[in-house]
């Protein structure tokens, strides 16, 4: 089983050694893949999970004018 993988894993480095630019494209849309999907569960856990940290939350109030 590792001796496939090790064999998968040289195969893969040689495959991107002949076409650079695809294999940069391909790490771009991984990073940029990874950090909307950080950014998102952050936001998330911010917004939703943990609670406004101050004392009288259910009488907070918006006011506006037009």
């Amino acid at each position: 089983m590792w001796q496939a993988l090790g064999q998968d894993l040289r195969y893969g480095i040689r495959r991107m050694a002949h076409n650079p630019g695809f294999a940069f494209l391909v790490a771009l849309i991984l990073a940029m893949v990874l950090a909307t999907n950080f950014s998102i569960s952050r936001s998330l856990d911010t917004a939703v999970l943990h609670p406004v940290p101050f004392p009288g939350v259910g009488r907070i109030v918006a006011l506006t004018y037009t």
